[in-house]
């Protein structure tokens, strides 16, 4: 079984340990990967619904891999006692699914806990609802596939924490910038293209001007961010 990029950056980010959990596990793929490639000795998969859980019950046990990787039914963590968590990945949802996710099961994270989260939607929101959560941004990589940029988050949970982002790294993560990732400059530039073509239609057909003005500043912030750490403007 060969991963698709954006899984394959997903187990990247994953560190070694005894025990990962994958919430929404869907095929087990990740898991699989996990084992294969010796970043744990166990892995537990979460999966709600039915035929998803039995598929990938069915793709473990044909995969030989039943000794390794547990497959159980349930909704995210709740299948999960305290004492189990260590590296969690949810990935492949929403970004206010995985909020709730994490919300419901708070109480179980400990001190250096990892949370990989890779949301298909409101990605500041996830990341805003991590720093306000006691957990810690620690690293960020783009992923690009069939056209679509992919944010995977990786987090430490820090009891105590309190963030000193501002609006605009709920927007991006600058630690892309810091490093260089492979897709910051042209990911942030059709961001800014995206803004323009919204403020033009705005402009066009309403007066929302308080929206006009919040999209300009973020793009203002954004082309700083790009002109900072030496990346080309495209427009």
């Amino acid at each position: 079984m060969k991963l698709s990029k954006r899984l394959n950056k997903i187990v990247y980010m994953a560190d070694k340990c005894d025990r990962i959990i994958d919430v929404g596990t869907d095929h087990a793929y990740i898991p699989e990967a996990i084992i294969k490639r010796n970043i744990s000795k166990k892995v537990i998969g979460t999966e709600i619904n039915q035929k998803p859980f039995l598929k990938a019950k069915e793709y473990v046990s044909m995969k030989n891999l039943d000794d390794s990787i547990e497959i159980r039914k349930g909704d995210g963590l709740h299948v999960i006692d305290g004492d189990e968590l260590k590296v969690v990945i949810v990935a492949g949802m929403g970004g206010l699914l995985i909020n709730r996710i994490i919300k419901e099961n708070l109480s179980k994270f400990q001190d250096n806990d990892i949370i990989i989260t890779q949301p298909m939607n409101a990605v500041d929101k996830n990341r805003k609802f991590l720093n306000e959560n006691n957990f810690e941004i620690i690293d960020e990589i783009l992923c690009k596939e069939d056209h679509h940029y992919y944010s995977i988050i990786k987090a430490k949970y820090r009891r105590g924490y309190k963030s000193s982002q501002n609006d605009i790294q709920y927007i991006t993560n600058e630690i892309l910038f810091k490093k260089r990732d492979t897709y910051i400059e042209e990911f942030i530039n059709k961001k800014i293209e995206k803004n323009n073509i919204i403020i033009e239609n705005i402009k066009k057909n309403s007066s929302n001007i308080i929206k006009v003005k919040e999209l300009e500043k973020i793009n203002k912030m954004l082309k700083e961010l790009l002109n900072k750490y030496e990346f080309k403007v495209y427009s």
